[in-house]
């Protein structure tokens, strides 16, 4: 079985922006920027939970965040000034 395919394409359209390199083996939770230049996303990667923040002109991980507190999570927000990541987590163990 072949690697997972994470793709951004053009609403209006229907073309392909941009693939995503690096993604998780199963992503949960997205969101984006308001700005709309930044995809945060939140998954099982190597059998642990994982952060990653994307650029999405270019597709390049930017970050990746996998602190043991991260034992699963529920949600994921980026503030209105795009400065902070709010990341809703199940109690560490």
């Amino acid at each position: 079985m072949g690697e997972c395919g994470r793709f951004l394409f053009n609403f209006k359209t229907g073309q392909l922006k941009t693939t995503l390199s690096g993604a998780e083996n199963s992503i949960e939770r997205l969101v984006f920027s308001t700005d709309g230049q930044t995809l945060i996303s939140g998954g099982i990667n190597d059998g642990k939970d994982a952060i990653k923040v994307w650029n999405l002109a270019t597709g390049q991980l930017r970050h990746t965040l996998s602190e043991n507190r991260l034992q699963g999570f529920f949600s994921l927000a980026i503030s209105p000034d795009g400065k902070t990541l709010f990341i809703d987590t199940l109690p560490a163990l």
